[in-house]
């Protein structure tokens, strides 16, 4: 056994859970869910909205800490603009959550752009200190009201989240919510009769990585999947051969 274990054999892809568990844990953080832990209507709102960003568009949960304002089109066909920012001035962070990835802009549902509106006409407006600078998620709590929301609160946010259910949410990242969504995005492609080649292009450009290497631990969950499909099928098969030769020898 080798002495230490690379990053990759630890990555969130080689562990992340089915989506349904994704699914529930949206559930219950939706906003007015009888278990969400977040007693204040407006901190159920941004995290949820936060975590369908990860879970329905890929995004990197500092991607979404550094989304500003402007990032979000609210049109016909509404969209998130992910934008690298790095040493920005209007930026008021000491430590600036950035884009690591390229620059792109991703669809999103309609219904969640509305909820993105809702938070800022709703919540974010009604905070005079948070108008000082462009980021869209800002805190609630009175000390530090206004200034964009940290890491760390999402950490311990995503943790009372997970304690609410610990047995179904066990282990579970907000990081992983990135390889849920890559996992989901590969199915639709396969679905659709997409090339592995033209998935590996998509995909790429969906989570925002400069070469086609970068995937590579957000594609395992679904390489382990198909992998396992394939030879189901292929037991599958020997076993309706060996029956089908049973039936022919005692015919």
């Amino acid at each position: 056994t080798p002495r230490t274990r690379s990053y990759k054999q630890n990555s969130g892809a080689y562990r992340t859970p089915s989506v349904s568990v994704f699914e529930t844990y949206l559930s219950v953080a939706k906003p007015g869910s009888i278990d969400n832990p977040f007693k204040n209507p407006a901190r159920q709102l941004r995290h949820y909205i936060m975590m369908r960003l990860q879970f329905e568009a890929g995004l990197r949960s500092g991607e979404v800490l550094g989304l500003w304002l402007q990032d979000i089109d609210y049109g016909a066909e509404s969209n998130v603009e992910v934008v690298r920012r790095h040493h920005d001035p209007r930026d008021p962070r000491v430590r600036q959550s950035v884009a690591k990835t390229q620059s792109r802009i991703l669809p999103i549902a309609n219904d969640l752009a509305r909820l993105i509106q809702q938070y800022v006409t709703e919540v974010r407006g009604n905070i005079p200190e948070a108008q000082s600078h462009p980021l869209l998620f800002v805190t609630h709590a009175s000390h530090g009201r206004g200034n964009p929301i940290s890491s760390k609160a999402i950490l311990q946010e995503v943790a009372l989240v997970v304690n609410t259910r610990p047995d179904t949410f066990a282990g579970l990242t907000r990081h992983q919510f990135r390889h849920a969504f890559t996992n989901d995005a590969k199915n639709s492609m396969a679905e659709k009769g997409i090339s592995n080649d033209s998935q590996t292009s998509l995909v790429q450009y969906l989570l925002g990585h400069s070469s086609p290497e970068s995937q590579e631990p957000y594609s395992h969950i679904y390489n382990q999947n198909l992998a396992r499909r394939t030879l189901r099928e292929i037991n599958q098969k020997r076993d309706e051969n060996a029956k089908k030769s049973d039936s022919d020898k005692n015919a």
